[in-house]
């Protein structure tokens, strides 16, 4: 058999193996393109803060507070209501699996909060947080709040938060809101800016709100007066504007300078200030507490406020007053001791004061003391905290009488700030005027 050589023109094949390579090197990118299947987000709550959370013995370790605790009900004198939302859809079936940026260092962080209660007052409320006077506890009512968490990283040193609010009570039948809108850049520990609608860094309740705080009712609201003595802030203790803030030695020592009304480009801005101190532990980060269920605490804080032509006198008839306005500004102090008395139990002490002024501001001080103490035994799995709390608000007014209230109360700790209950007796007096409330209450966090 003889074997026959035809020559054949070499440039078609040369061709032809260009073209295959260069198909397989542009697929091998396109394949490296392609993400893992999307993990499943999982619920979790709200980015913790960095503090340590020492426990009453021999409870387990109690997590230091998530951030966005719900703060206190509007002040007359604050801005308008968050703006309000229809709806809120997230579309998650059939979206695109997408890989994470390079930058991410953090999962999306979601939650869920809600406190209600029901209060057997004398008479109808006149506002959010107040009771009227009389002298029979022949009222009914019941409030309640219901938020939702989400937070997380967009880049090593932004992140974004956005908490929305749901409540009722008796003068709101129904209300859907933005609470927080933050966009946080954080480069440094001793430097960050948050810009959009958050809380007003200014004393120490209005960073821990209801949720941290171990009375049931937020403090300066509720006197039988109608006065109200916290410092400017807004819906829920949340203002549009910015704060940069820092710490040092990790939260030793901390301060914050902001500027919020921002909502309003033709008033004057309300700049706030406020330095912090915590001697036996730090406390890092932007958010507080007002108790840690076990960890020794010893914090002090100073805040101001100004805001120019920022003291009005009210509408009279939805008329505006004729009396002009006065600059306004508050100064505030306020301290906290807790300590873990191991095998005995954990003993809480706090108090503040206000300064208010302003020529028609309508309460020039007001102050508050309070005692608790978490009992050691184990109740069911929990543990009791019996508090008192006493408040006071001096107004403006020489002839007016100083208005004073008082708050008893028994928590149940059954999972730290995550699930507890408080059944309570509150009751003021100003001058002929008295307020008499029994009270019950709920809070869960997922």
């Amino acid at each position: 058999m003889k074997l026959r050589f035809r020559y054949m023109n070499p440039a078609p094949l040369y061709s032809l193996g260009l073209g295959l390579l260069g198909l397989v090197m542009q697929a091998a990118p396109a394949a490296a393109q392609v993400p893992a299947p999307a993990e499943p987000v999982a619920l979790q709550p709200a980015p913790l803060p960095e503090a340590p959370a020492a426990v009453v013995a021999p409870t387990p370790e109690v997590p230091t507070p998530p951030p966005a605790a719900l703060q206190a009900p509007a002040d007359p004198t604050a801005p308008p209501p968050p703006t309000e939302i229809a709806a809120v859809a997230v579309a998650v079936e059939g979206a695109p699996a997408e890989a994470p940026p390079a930058d991410d260092l953090g999962d999306l962080k979601l939650g869920a909060w809600a406190r209600a209660d029901v209060v057997f007052s004398n008479g109808a409320t006149a506002a959010p947080g107040n009771f009227p006077s009389g002298d029979e506890q022949d009222d009914t009512f019941s409030t309640g709040e219901f938020e939702f968490h989400a937070a997380g990283k967009v880049h090593k040193y932004v992140s974004l938060t956005l908490n929305l609010v749901a409540s009722y009570s008796p003068e709101i039948t129904s209300s859907v809101s933005v609470m927080d809108g933050i966009i946080q850049i954080e480069p440094s520990p001793y430097f960050n800016v948050w810009l959009g609608r958050h809380l007003v860094s200014v004393d120490r309740s209005n960073f821990a709100g209801p949720y941290f705080m171990a009375p049931w009712f937020y403090p300066g609201f509720g006197f039988a007066d109608g006065q109200v003595a916290v410092p400017r802030q807004g819906p829920y203790g949340r203002n549009d504007g910015v704060t940069v803030w820092g710490q040092i030695e990790g939260g030793l020592v901390k301060y914050f300078a902001g500027a919020f009304d921002l909502y309003n480009p033709g008033a004057s801005p309300l700049y706030t200030g406020r330095i912090s101190l915590s001697l036996l532990n730090p406390e890092p980060g932007f958010w507080g507490t007002a108790t840690y269920h076990g960890m020794d605490v010893l914090g002090i804080g100073v805040g101001v406020q100004y805001k120019n032509d920022g003291s009005t006198a009210p509408d009279i008839d939805g008329m505006p007053n004729p009396l002009a306005p006065d600059d306004y500004s508050e100064f505030n102090v306020d301290v906290l001791f807790e300590k873990n008395l191991g095998d005995a139990g954990v003993l809480d002490l706090e108090g503040a004061f206000y300064k208010f002024n302003g020529d028609n501001e309508g309460t020039d001080s007001g102050w508050f003391a309070l005692a608790s103490y978490i009992l050691p035994a184990d109740v069911g799995g929990g543990k009791l905290q019996p508090l008192f709390r006493v408040q006071g608000a001096t107004p403006t007014d020489d002839n007016a009488d100083t208005s004073t209230l008082i708050d008893a109360q028994v928590n149940y700790l059954l999972n730290s700030y995550a699930t507890r209950f408080s059944l309570g007796y509150r009751y003021g007096s100003a001058g002929d005027d008295t307020v008499k409330a029994l009270f019950f209450g709920a809070q869960v966090q997922k």
